[in-house]
């Protein structure tokens, strides 16, 4: 059987090493086991050479987090269902990806013998595919770290910058005082619009690198934050994954989410049928059951250059932000 092999340009990923739980055994299902993944992904990288810019190219970082979402949280019979999964994703979520070489190996699988891994390999080529269709998405940011002004509206910046999200609008910030039993300081939340024909998993990981690059930890839930970014709707999409839950589960209970939500976007309606409006006024009528302070803090942000004076238009470098304030000069 003949079959194509890429050739040319890749990035490569190897030796990934996750922790799941697939298999056809009941105990592999319970226990768990480690797999290994080698990636290689075929595409042109001379662009990202040229510019020196990583928007050019494909984030392998954002490639291991969306492998490493798959692989810990799904459960498959078989790793050839496993290695079609990954490389399906890979394909969806990242387009400048045209082929995919991906090896999963099982060094652990229940087999009598000495062997180091029993494993599949799979090349996998993108199919001609319909120009995608834009949808609007809603992201909530958050901050209660350092100078909160800044920090939110450097992260607007870095999203508003991305090729392939367009900022559609964004709320005022509002400081409200923190969820949980962690002792901490208060947040500054907003809510921004964009329009992208970006899957939702691919919104997802960019959103955790650009948390990242500015020093976000995930290490105490509900704790302190420099950055928070959450997704609370992708157009009418419904998804409840391990991971991902579109629109977002606690929209209809925080009102630091509602509050700006509904500032920008206050028809939008949700799966159950109702608005943005009517999910804040049912949210009002039972007040008492939230600790919540509500202090509006307008600031203008404008965004007057979307690219790098070369070009380039690399994330998070931030190209023309003003304030009318900034924090401790209210």
């Amino acid at each position: 059987m003949s079959r194509r092999v890429p050739e040319g340009d890749r990035i490569g990923l190897y030796g990934l090493r996750f922790y799941g739980y697939h298999g056809a055994l009941p105990e592999e299902a319970v226990l768990g086991q480690p797999f290994d993944v080698d990636a290689e992904l075929f595409l042109d990288l001379a662009p990202a050479g040229r510019q020196d810019a990583v928007t050019a190219t494909v984030h392998y970082g954002e490639v291991y987090a969306r492998m490493h979402a798959m692989v810990e949280t799904k459960r498959y019979q078989t790793i050839e269902a496993l290695a079609e999964a990954l490389a399906a994703a890979v394909l969806e979520d990242f387009p400048l990806v045209e082929a995919i070489r991906l090896r999963v190996e099982k060094p652990k699988a229940p087999v009598p013998g000495i062997f180091r891994a029993m494993a599949v390999e799979i090349v996998r080529y993108r199919q001609p595919q319909p120009e995608p269709t834009e949808q609007t998405v809603a992201i909530a940011l958050g901050s209660n770290l350092g100078d909160r002004v800044a920090t939110l509206a450097e992260a607007l910046t870095c999203l508003a910058t991305m090729p392939g999200l367009t900022l559609l609008a964004h709320s005022s910030w509002y400081e409200t005082a923190p969820v949980g039993a962690v002792p901490q300081g208060a947040f500054l939340n907003g809510v921004a619009l964009f329009r992208t024909s970006w899957s939702p998993w691919r919104l997802l990981v960019t959103l955790q690198a650009v948390e990242q690059q500015f020093g976000r930890q995930r290490e105490v839930k509900w704790g302190p934050r420099t950055l928070d970014l959450d997704i609370l709707f992708v157009g009418d999409q419904v998804i409840d994954a391990p991971g991902l839950q579109v629109p977002h589960p606690e929209i209809g209970r925080r009102a630091f989410v509602l509050v700006p939500l509904a500032e920008v976007a206050p028809d939008w309606v949700f799966p159950d049928g109702r608005t943005t409006r009517e999910l804040l006024q049912a949210l009002d009528e039972h007040r008492d059951h939230f600790d919540v302070v509500l202090h509006i803090e307008r600031k203008s942000i404008r965004i007057d250059a979307l690219t790098h004076g070369d070009g380039s238009g690399e994330c998070c470098s931030v190209s023309a932000i003003e304030t009318a304030d900034r924090e401790g000069h209210h």
